[in-house]
């Protein structure tokens, strides 16, 4: 008998009297990368670490090879309902850091008998990783939102209303005027605006049902 793995309680294994093994073995892994965009130049990527691995299998399920395979079906869909981990083994290796649970399966009856015994059926499979939290890890969350710009000592706003049009391709839209204010959004080559101020070389615009600031420099006053 050779045992090739394991996933909970389902062991794959080869013998002269049962065959319970599976194919298509895939397992795919992804990078999280953040797209910050830039005025007139392109974007800049900042790796933010790994995504959870999946892993993707078939696994044909054949009463001649000793095996029931509803009854193996029924064990695995349990896992699945119960949101179970368990871990991955295949050739005596752990897969990933941690355990898996079934995202995802699919059942396709190849050979039911006469009275609807199932004598052979196949299974896809989709496994997600499931890695376990460290002590002491804080969780993301966004930043709270940028205070209202407070007005410059030196020099005032000047009180104006007039229209423009954006003629950067993506221009940064700063809750004040200068570039200390981190960009609280973006606007695009031919937008209209309305401005309602002026500060420097920062012109106020009404946007998100308040007023913001962008650099005057990329804006055709009409």
């Amino acid at each position: 008998m050779a045992t090739i793995g394991f996933f909970g309680p389902i062991t794959f294994r080869t013998s002269d009297r049962r065959i319970l093994t599976f194919r298509n073995y895939s397992r795919e892994s992804f990078a999280n990368f953040a797209e910050h965009r830039l005025i007139l130049r392109k974007p800049q990527l900042e790796f933010m670490g790994t995504e959870l691995d999946i892993v993707t299998f078939n696994i044909d399920l054949n009463a001649s090879n000793g095996v029931n395979p509803m009854k193996e079906y029924e064990n695995l869909h349990e896992i699945l309902k119960k949101g179970e981990a368990h871990t991955l083994v295949i050739g005596n290796k752990p897969q990933g850091e941690g355990k898996w649970v079934i995202e995802s399966m699919s059942k396709a009856l190849n050979v039911v008998l006469d009275r609807g015994q199932v004598y052979s059926l196949t299974l896809e499979l989709s496994l997600k990783e499931d890695v376990e939290e460290e002590e002491g890890l804080v969780l993301w969350k966004p930043a709270p939102a940028p205070p209202p710009p407070m007005a410059s000592p030196v020099q005032e706003t000047q009180s104006e209303t007039k229209t423009g049009t954006v003629t950067a391709s993506v221009l940064n839209v700063r809750p004040g005027p200068g570039m200390s204010h981190a960009p609280i959004g973006t606007l695009t080559n031919g937008t209209q605006i309305t401005i309602v101020g002026s500060s420097g070389n920062w012109l106020e615009i009404e946007y998100g049902g308040g007023t913001a600031y962008v650099y005057n420099q990329y804006i055709r006053v009409d």
